[in-house]
């Protein structure tokens, strides 16, 4: 009987042993696991912090293409301004030397006349 209880100790404190082990082991993963999750905690943070840049330069790149438009929009409306005074300037230019043509034709008569 001392012999089956000697026996039955053993065996319980070999049990007792290898569920420390286990215990041992399952404390050592749960830590990699832990330092796992606190990597990626720190890349999602990283990954956060860039989509944010983004976004904002996306922004800003945003309002600096609607300044450029508004400025194309400017120029064209400046370019059309000249090429309609360009054409009032060739318009009272072939007034002028039309006037000019009439005056020294005039010019021409009186003097033809007066000799």
């Amino acid at each position: 009987m001392i012999t089956m209880l000697q026996n039955g100790a053993r065996d319980a404190v070999q049990a007792m042993q290898q569920s420390s082990d286990h215990a041992g082991q399952s404390v050592e993963q749960a830590q990699h696991a832990t330092q796992a999750l606190h990597g990626i905690s720190q890349r999602v943070n990283q990954i956060s912090e860039m989509s944010l840049q983004i976004a904002s330069a996306v922004e800003q790149q945003s309002l600096v293409s609607e300044d450029i438009n508004r400025n194309i929009i400017s120029i064209r409306q400046a370019s059309e301004q000249s090429v309609t005074a360009g054409q009032r300037g060739h318009s009272t230019a072939s007034d002028v030397a039309g006037l000019a043509e009439d005056l020294r034709r005039l010019a021409e008569e009186f003097w033809c006349r007066r000799q």
